[in-house]
């Protein structure tokens, strides 16, 4: 299938399911959120109402817990949840706190699943031993550095990606896997060609300046002469509606305040379709970061086509004007680039000033025909339940600049650390573990989507999935999108992590996963990822003046889908760390005797209240 760059008729389906996650659920506090503020009010209603909401909506969660918990009649389907003490939040690297609450999770669960979870202990351990202190230390770094330096980026429709699925293919079978195969994605074609951006006007110290920019994916090019104009800088969508009447035959640059990826990405989905609409001849954006060290951040963007209304609007967290609804039929698709952030603030106070600003733009950007690619899948097949399947996947496509080692390649090697390693050590999971180097993820997860087409009758064997797509940084635990049974059952799993810092499961209502994202918001399977937070602490010396330590980060939008996503950020023993965490999680979730339960995702207000209801927890 091929990417749907347009949002057409107002239909909810039309947004890529990864920007789907972004926009509408990981800056979401809770679903309980939604539940209680459903009618638009602005929460500061008596506080005993909203109480009375959010504890019925969460003994509905306890009682639909139990009602599963007696259809398995004990064997693995806890009734209740366990709340994460905010205080004991683990610090980055070391051991975590003991639980201060009266039992761990483990003692909560009904008895014939201790038993279970006791008779994997030895295994799990085995597991955290071998990525931190055994023969798989340091080997999702080594591959992940061999991997991007032998090929760099990998766009999707690229001869280059299609070369490095194939020596995933050569890596696999030197590992030993027999059952490794291909399923064919036919994947679209964009390449971005030579591109560049000039400040004609105002002069800085007599001369133009260059301004760095990255064309947006899917965006068409500005023909050989390139685009001239003047410039309107705008804060908002509100801002573009107000001051269209300026806008025709200008540059329209979208300098919004940063606040989470979320709840930017509208802006470069959305605003070349909005700027056009009032007659704009091309768009510049700021870069989705906090700021971008003068280095640009790609992504996709859209061009809407048909109807734009109410219903249109709800896949965006940001507020669009009725102004712009109506018929893009006929609306000019027209040139989109990002800038950096630095210089999208230059040019607003250039504006303010009352300067004239004039920009030369060109781009050779082109869509070409749709080209066949694949999505790479290897397993272990279970010894009882081999029809049921516990999912790891990341995604080897990246954009067409950096080395794509923390989008994606990193985090995939780690996923695939937790199939090799219990190849390695001989476990015999009940169900299959099933690893995915999805393709063409960046471009709208076609991979995924085709996987579900493909796949979605099998829905129900599928017990959890797990996707790594947020780099590699310091691991914490697990975050984790399920029931309260569910969270309960893998917090107790969690319990093996804690000498390594890695125990904590946090309850997140709002994570989607990208290319797994249809089949979680299709079906409620439960969703995990790694917990992490960037070496970003700056040290303090006895001068008074600050310093950062060798292994310093930042946060993950510095280098996002920009030059700068290299080997250089990621880390050996974090990416070591990761890889134990997800082991144990992927595998208890495939040794478990019962495939989990599918209820309403909780978040952690609505998992300690769901506790506190039921009185399990005093």
């Amino acid at each position: 299938m091929s990417y749907r760059n347009t949002i057409e008729d107002g239909e909810d389906d039309n947004v890529p399911l990864h920007e789907k996650a972004n926009i509408q659920g990981r800056s979401r506090a809770s679903i309980l959120s939604k539940f209680v503020f459903q009618d638009g009010s602005d929460g500061n209603e008596e506080k005993s109402f909203k109480l009375k909401h959010v504890i019925l909506l969460c003994c509905g969660c306890f009682v639909l817990g139990c009602v599963v918990a007696s259809l398995f009649q004990g064997s693995g389907r806890a009734c209740v949840g366990a709340a994460v003490d905010q205080s004991q939040l683990v610090q980055p690297g070391g051991v975590d706190p003991p639980a201060t609450h009266d039992h761990p999770s483990s003692a909560l669960l009904p008895p014939k699943v201790q038993e279970e979870l006791k008779g994997m202990k030895s295994d799990l351990e085995k597991l955290v031993d071998y990525h931190t202190a055994g023969a798989g230390k340091g080997m999702a770094y080594k591959r992940t550095a061999d991997f991007v330096d032998r090929f760099g980026h990998r766009f999707t429709g690229s001869a280059n990606l299609e070369s490095s699925i194939d020596h995933l293919e050569s890596l696999i079978k030197e590992d030993g896997f027999e059952d490794v195969h291909f399923e064919s994605v036919s994947v679209p074609r964009w390449v971005r060609g030579n591109e560049n951006c000039q400040l004609l006007m105002p002069l800085i110290g007599n001369a133009t300046k260059k301004l760095p920019m990255l064309g947006l994916g899917f965006s068409v090019g500005t023909g050989e002469g390139g685009v001239t104009s003047e410039v309107v800088v705008v804060s908002s969508f509100e801002d573009l509606v107000t001051r269209s009447a300026e806008v025709r035959g200008k540059i329209v640059l979208f300098n919004f305040p940063w606040t989470k990826y979320g709840e930017c990405t509208p802006y470069r989905y959305l605003g070349a379709s909005f700027a056009a609409k009032y007659g704009a001849v091309a768009v510049l954006i700021r870069s989705l970061a906090a700021f971008s060290l003068s280095t640009p951040h790609t992504g996709s963007m859209g061009y809407i086509k048909g109807i734009f209304n109410a219903n249109s609007a709800k896949n965006y967290n940001a507020q669009i004007p009725e102004a712009l609804f109506g018929d893009y039929a006929e609306v000019a698709k027209i040139p989109s680039a990002a800038i950096t952030a630095e210089d999208a603030a230059m040019l607003q106070r250039m504006q303010e000033r009352g300067q004239k600003i004039v920009v030369q733009l060109h781009m050779g950007a082109q869509l070409l025909s749709d080209v066949p690619s694949r999505n790479t899948v290897v397993e272990i097949k279970g010894s009882k339940y081999p029809n049921e399947v516990v999912i790891v996947s990341g995604h080897v496509d990246s954009w067409d600049v950096g080395q794509g080692a923390i989008d994606d390649a990193g985090p995939s090697f780690v996923a695939y650390q937790v199939v090799k390693a219990v190849k390695d050590l001989r476990l015999k999971p009940k169900r299959t573990l099933r690893m995915i180097f999805w393709t063409a993820e960046e471009v709208g997860v076609v991979g995924g989507l085709q996987y579900y087409e493909d796949h979605k009758s099998e829905a129900e064997q599928i017990s959890m999935v797990i996707e790594l797509d947020y780099g590699i940084f310091t691991p914490t635990g697990a975050s984790l999108r399920s029931d309260a049974p569910t969270l309960l059952m893998m917090r107790a799993v969690g319990e093996t992590l804690a000498r390594i810092g890695g125990s904590q499961v946090f309850a997140d209502a709002g994570f989607t996963t990208s290319d797994m994202g249809k089949f979680v918001s299709s079906h409620q399977i439960p969703a995990l990822t790694v917990a992490q937070v960037p070496n970003g602490i700056g040290q303090v010396r006895q001068d008074g003046k600050s310093a950062f330590p060798q292994d310093f980060q930042g946060d993950y939008f510095f280098y996002h889908h920009t030059e700068a996503d290299n080997m250089l950020v990621l880390q050996p023993p974090q990416m070591d760390k990761a890889a134990a965490i997800i082991s144990v999680h992927a595998f208890a979730a495939a040794s478990f005797e019962n495939i989990f339960s599918r209820g309403l995702p909780v978040s952690e207000e609505g998992t300690a209240m769901c506790i506190a209801v039921s009185g399990v927890c005093k």
